[in-house]
């Protein structure tokens, strides 16, 4: 893709997700640090992000992430946003 001309690389699924039947296999958080490693346009991780593991994705490389269901299926989409929001925040003030 890189080589092609692509301006950034969707990666995943980087977790289990709902909102895709017949993925494949999940990369993980190895699977995202290895494609870092071999590419240089940004990369956005994809598959099962939320507050809970958006800064392990962007610590393993992901330049951003694309969310769904952690948003989309929430009692309160926005509330579970900023949860995301805040979680990259701190990550980027520690």
């Amino acid at each position: 893709a890189e080589k092609g001309g692509a301006d950034y690389l969707g990666v995943g699924p980087v977790f289990a997700t709902l909102s895709k039947k017949d993925l494949g296999p999940l990369l993980g958080l190895e699977g995202l640090r290895t494609i870092r490693r071999k590419v240089k346009i940004p990369i956005l991780a994809i598959g099962g992000i939320s507050a809970a593991n958006v800064a392990d994705a962007i610590s393993a490389g992901a330049d951003g992430v694309a969310v769904i269901s952690a948003i989309a299926d929430a009692k309160n989409p926005v509330q579970a946003a900023i949860e995301i929001i805040e979680s990259i925040g701190k990550l980027k003030k520690g």
